[in-house]
């Protein structure tokens, strides 16, 4: 597991964070370490819907290389996996939903 937050850092580069922050309604126009505060803390429920959504199969690909995952599979397979392996804690009470 690996928090939301250190996830972000890790994987997502200055223009990934500022789409994820306007979907989230969050200013995208703050520094790439105030934007990851601000989405690490705001409501994250339904998360799994946008979370990859500017991720192509190279990209889900390559994250799940990085953190040693099964790089095989559709892309659902993919999201799958690596959102499984984020803890996103209490605040997102529903496990994995297939986007299919």
């Amino acid at each position: 597991m690996i928090t939301f937050k250190l996830f972000l850092e890790k994987s997502f580069n200055s223009r990934k964070l500022k789409n994820l922050a306007t979907y989230l309604d969050i200013n995208s126009k703050l520094d790439s370490k105030n934007l990851i505060s601000a989405i690490a803390s705001s409501d994250l429920y339904g998360i799994e819907l946008i979370l990859f959504k500017d991720f192509d199969k190279f990209d889900l690909q390559s994250l799940a290389k990085k953190y040693g995952l099964k790089v095989t599979g559709n892309v659902e397979d993919l999201k799958s996996r690596i959102f499984n392996l984020i803890d996103i804690g209490e605040r997102h009470p529903v496990g994995y939903i297939s986007l299919k």
